[in-house]
């Protein structure tokens, strides 16, 4: 089964699933050229396919310099034109879904690797498109230009993904990356399919992409690479087990009692100390936020110079809410003398 994937160049998702994979494609060629593309695919077309997958590609004369075997995509108006164009076109042909692959390698600066990145984001999101996220391009494009790629990470559509390739880097003697379907998945792809699978709530497809005819001498390493992916993949996140969202209330707590009652409350702060005063801070907070629950409300809160809120009817000076509540706190345990003026004398014992 493992020759026929080969020679068929045929990537098999599961037992039901397999997507014709296709690394080169004139997403920014003449319309001409499109359409004799899409002819020839669709008269080659094995079956069954369920799905076809497509390298976003630049123009094919303007790759690795004046080689023109490159395929970086670059995000100019007319590259932007050329691949609707062709989308509309293999959808209407081919009548498969088709999947969009980030394959850019050598980007000639941030702001192209960022743009690209979000235009197959919009044509994803436009056309009904899946996304391929291959790591190995990812961390090799980010790495060539001198970012962190989990920076890059950050600006794929997460909730596109649908399949996530992996397979090796190769670093060449210059120290620039390369693509490395010869080796075995490195550990960087690893640790970056750890974060993605925790980062999404949806199914995903993960494929090896161990294609090139070596590995049907080195099955040895391609089932390892293999137990290794499905032992990442089965302590996936489960959505059930996902970090519960933020409680505003609780922040806006926190902040206040440490960050901005400090800050207006000196006397107390000093009085207390820095734990006494937040955990005085957090007790505050919850009768104030009760008492906004009684009220059914929220409030416009006044810190340092709000003039311009006073007169609203859910005008709340929080800095001398604060203040009272302590006053009366402290009057009631008949621990703390306070002056007039609310300004602390002592703390008796």
């Amino acid at each position: 089964d493992f020759t026929f994937m080969l020679s068929r160049q045929i990537l098999y998702c599961g037992e039901q699933l397999r997507s014709l994979h296709l690394a080169r494609v004139p997403f920014c060629e003449s319309l001409s050229i499109q359409e004799k593309f899409i002819t020839q695919i669709t008269n080659q077309l094995p079956s069954p396919i369920k799905a076809i997958g497509l390298h976003l590609c630049g123009d094919y004369r303007n790759g690795l310099g004046r080689l023109g075997i490159g395929t970086d995509f670059v995000y100019t108006a007319e590259n932007k034109q050329k691949s609707r164009q062709f989308i509309n076109l293999i959808k209407n042909k081919t009548n498969q879904q088709i999947l969009l692959e980030n394959a850019n390698f050598y980007d000639s600066n941030t702001s192209q690797a960022i743009s690209t990145i979000e235009f197959a984001n919009e044509l994803c999101s436009e056309y009904n498109l899946e996304l391929i996220l291959d790591l190995a391009h990812l961390i090799i494009n980010a790495t060539n230009l001198g970012l962190n790629p989990y920076y890059l990470l950050g600006k794929f559509d997460l909730n596109l993904v649908k399949v996530i390739h992996l397979s090796g880097i190769v670093k060449s003697i210059n120290g620039i990356l390369h693509d490395g379907h010869t080796l075995q998945v490195s550990p960087e792809v690893w640790s970056m399919l750890e974060t993605v699978l925790s980062l999404i709530n949806h199914s995903v497809t993960l494929v090896l992409e161990h294609t090139d005819s070596i590995w049907i001498n080195q099955q040895d390493l391609f089932l390892a690479d293999w137990q290794k992916m499905k032992q990442i993949a089965s302590v996936q996140t489960n959505p059930s087990q996902s970090p519960q969202s933020i409680n505003l209330d609780e922040v806006g707590i926190g902040y206040m009692a440490n960050l901005i009652l400090p800050q207006y409350c000196p006397e107390i702060y000093h009085l207390l100390g820095k734990e006494n005063f937040a955990k005085f801070g957090e007790i505050w907070g919850n009768n104030f936020l009760a008492y906004l629950g009684r009220k059914r409300k929220n409030a416009y809160v006044s810190i340092g110079n709000s003039e311009y809120l006073k007169g609203s009817n859910d005008y709340i000076d929080v800095v001398q809410s604060f203040k009272f509540f302590f006053q009366e706190l402290a009057i009631k345990s008949k621990k703390i003398r306070i002056n007039s003026q609310l300004k602390l004398v002592e703390i008796l014992e």
